[in-house]
């Protein structure tokens, strides 16, 4: 019984942060932007872009909230913070362990007149 509360209750609060971040993004560009390009965030949500809302969020809680920019990013994109490490690993071992210059095995073994 407790594991389906808890459940529940992260559901919950998974819901209310969206539904918050959306209040936020759409009160500051009806604010800052205008209510044309708020009710258009709303449809592009619809349509699952997600960017509109994000930058409006970002924005929102520098201009209205006058949160710093790093905890307003956290708040915009919270699983960037999730990704960046795998990516900065990538970028570090393409430049340890850069692609060879000599081609490919496979296209080695194609005729001549089919290389480009």
């Amino acid at each position: 019984m407790s594991r389906m509360l808890t459940a529940v209750a992260a559901l919950i609060g998974i819901v209310l942060f969206r539904a918050g971040r959306v209040a936020l993004s759409v009160a500051y560009l009806w604010m800052d932007v205008g209510p044309v390009w708020a009710v258009a965030a709303l449809a592009a949500l619809l349509l699952r872009l997600s960017l509109p809302i994000r930058a409006g969020v970002f924005l929102g809680a520098i201009n209205l909230l006058h949160w710093p920019w790093l905890v307003a990013l956290i708040l915009a994109a919270p699983r960037l913070f999730t990704i960046l490490p795998g990516l900065l690993a990538t970028q570090i071992a393409r430049r340890r362990h850069p692609r060879p210059l000599w081609p490919s095995p496979a296209e080695a073994r194609l005729p001549a007149d089919a290389q480009m």
